[in-house]
């Protein structure tokens, strides 16, 4: 099985159309997948990049009220796209708060999800944590240096640990990690938790071992 390496990046919030397609022509790695936050348009977006143009885009769905507010108008769809094998997910800010979000992109078989944020405060962390381990995907979270101090950019891997992360220091830095579904350290997350998991969400394997009977019936009864 192939090995990707993802990478998070930790830098300037402070982005346009013209830097998105400066962006695009400085970037020739095909194992790469670069995703920048900040496009001033009619949704709050999330571009990604291949071979120096625009592979996809990413609109945010789940708005704050504030979003709601005339800021901007909300994507309708999630995104996945492919490379070298690996696929790929993203999501943006408060949509860590929504659960939904990270089980649909299971349901469509990624291997991971790329987050950004303006910020990662503690209770976006744990949620984000939260939502690999469940759901036995890496998430890739970038956010501002601004912001470092109080939750720099990092990886987390499948079994809902941070494989790396940035310093915390308001300086650009990159955390890399190697995305590798047969490595052992994710065995039990990726081949055992995962796969029995769909099984369980499916039903069947409850199905067949209920039983009918007046004990199951009876709630008032032990």
């Amino acid at each position: 099985m192939g090995r990707f390496r993802l990478a998070a990046a930790g830098g300037r919030a402070s982005c346009n159309r013209q830097s998105l397609r400066r962006a695009s022509h400085l970037r020739g790695d095909r194992r790469s997948a670069p995703a920048i936050r900040g496009l001033p348009a009619a949704q709050q977006s999330l571009c990604v990049f291949r071979y120096r143009a625009l592979l996809t885009r990413y609109d945010k769905r789940f708005l704050s009220n504030s979003e709601l507010g005339g800021w901007y108008s909300p994507g309708t769809a999630p995104i996945t796209f492919d490379v070298d094998g690996y696929r790929f997910g993203c999501a943006i800010c408060i949509e860590s708060q929504f659960p939904e979000i990270f089980g649909e992109y299971e349901r469509l078989g990624v291997d991971a999800v790329l987050f950004s944020s303006y910020g990662t405060p503690d209770y976006f962390q744990i949620a984000l944590r939260a939502h690999a381990g469940l759901n036995c995907i890496w998430i890739g979270a970038a956010t501002p240096v601004q912001k470092a101090t109080k939750g720099p950019a990092g990886i987390i891997g499948p079994d809902g640990n941070w494989v790396t992360q940035c310093p915390a220091v308001p300086e650009p830095s990159l955390a890399t990690a190697v995305l590798d579904r047969d490595d052992p350290v994710y065995d039990i997350p990726l081949q055992k938790a995962r796969p029995w998991r769909l099984k369980a969400r499916q039903g069947d394997i409850y199905r067949e071992r209920m039983v009918d009977n007046a004990r199951s019936e009876n709630r008032s009864d032990y």
